[in-house]
């Protein structure tokens, strides 16, 4: 496969995108309330964004005997994971925390984002995206 410019900048854009939402992460991690805050004014956004990334992929792959194997299962895989991880912030926030915490969930969704820009990522680079 040839790997053009815009490949290459999609790329390196998904990337740049992951690397933040580990960085947003690590120093929620550590207690910053500075990106805490950042986190929780982006809540809303990143679920709506993962939603919709995901819809897209979605509606947009193609369909042919190249792309139904293993970038179906990626996909599928991505929209289970996403599901996963945000139940499991939810259980750990609600019914294993006593003093429901909100910081799980909000790690969730910075996990989730980040599973569908890996998804994204995957599905464009085998050529699947019309």
């Amino acid at each position: 496969m040839l790997l053009t410019s815009e490949m290459l900048l999609v790329v390196m854009v998904g990337l740049a995108l992951i690397g933040m939402l580990m960085w947003l992460y690590v120093r929620s991690y550590r207690g910053d309330q500075q990106a805490t805050g950042t986190i929780n004014t982006m809540l809303l956004p990143l679920l709506v964004a993962a939603t919709t990334t995901l819809g897209y992929i979605n509606s947009e792959r193609n369909r042919s005997l190249t792309c139904t194997h293993a970038t179906n299962t990626i996909f599928i895989l991505g929209i289970v994971a996403s599901v996963a991880l945000l139940a499991g912030g939810v259980a750990r926030t609600f019914i294993l925390n006593p003093r429901h915490d909100r910081i799980h969930i909000t790690h969730a969704v910075l996990f989730v984002a980040m599973a569908v820009v890996v998804v994204f990522l995957v599905v464009y680079l085998n050529g699947c995206l019309f």
